[in-house]
């Protein structure tokens, strides 16, 4: 396999992936619009208790998401009706579905994008293996001599690069395609979402989604343990930023490499 192809096939995979992801976040989302139309259109019953009850819920959430209200927290709202109980626990249902595939959706996308860089990194080094030459590391001879042929050696050597850089965060593996290759992936108009998304999955599975000291110090719009939600509109932009990025991969490395795709 040429260095071309594999770099071609490498950047249709993950279109697949990605596309395939987005058309999930668009089907999702159609699918949880039409249940909360249903819910709107079913209506609730039209007896004293409920109008009553309904009308009370509205203006304590209108209070509750007034700006200018400094009693915020101080009221609270029992509901009776069973009408009303049941509407809200549907559409509260609902909503937590949408965080949780979203939440669930940021991570995969994120684990897309760090085999992403790992795929095109064995490519580079497998298909230039100059580039293995660092002074760095070194191997015995005894380890030499325990594989077959030199291509198995090359391989092991190019996955325990790879291992290693994977691991490193978004901007460790920048640093090293900057540093190995004079790719910049700061180039990329995206490259910001990236690292911030990265940044949020890890808020998501490590911190209960709520920003951090190093969080914050990044992106300064937000305050330590703030909340920080994650909506489907969010999760298309990382989804389609991911997707020009892929391109971007190719179409860098094609042109630092002098190969045609």
């Amino acid at each position: 396999m040429t260095f071309s192809h594999d770099l071609k096939q490498i950047k249709s995979n993950y279109q697949f992936k990605l596309r395939t992801i987005l058309d999930f976040i668009n089907e999702i989302d159609i699918y949880i619009e039409k249940n909360l139309n249903e819910i709107k259109e079913a209506g609730l019953p039209s007896d004293p208790e409920t109008t009553s009850e309904g009308k009370k819920l509205r203006d304590f959430f209108n209070e509750a998401l007034d700006e200018n209200n400094d009693k915020k927290g101080e009221g609270k709202f029992k509901v009776t009706s069973p009408a009303l109980s049941k509407f809200i626990l549907v559409f509260i249902k609902k909503m937590k579905y949408s965080q949780f595939l979203n939440e669930m959706t940021l991570s995969y996308l994120i684990a897309c994008q760090e085999a992403m860089f790992k795929d095109y990194l064995q490519s580079i080094l497998m298909n230039n293996t100059n580039c293995l030459k660092s002074g760095k590391d070194k191997i015995s001879y005894d380890d030499i001599l325990g594989f077959d042929s030199m291509d198995e050696l090359v391989k092991s050597i190019v996955k325990k690069t790879v291992d290693s850089i994977g691991y490193g965060s978004t901007e460790d593996i920048s640093k090293y395609y900057l540093e190995k290759f004079n790719i910049e992936f700061k180039d990329f108009r995206g490259w910001k979402i990236i690292v911030e998304s990265s940044l949020r999955r890890n808020l998501v599975i490590h911190n209960k989604s709520l920003a951090n000291d190093s969080y914050c110090r990044r992106f300064s719009e937000f305050s330590v343990d703030d909340k920080i939600d994650i909506s489907g509109e969010y999760i298309k932009g990382v989804a389609e930023n991911l997707i020009e990025f892929n391109e971007f991969c190719l179409f860098t490395i094609s042109q630092k490499f002098r190969i045609e795709t």
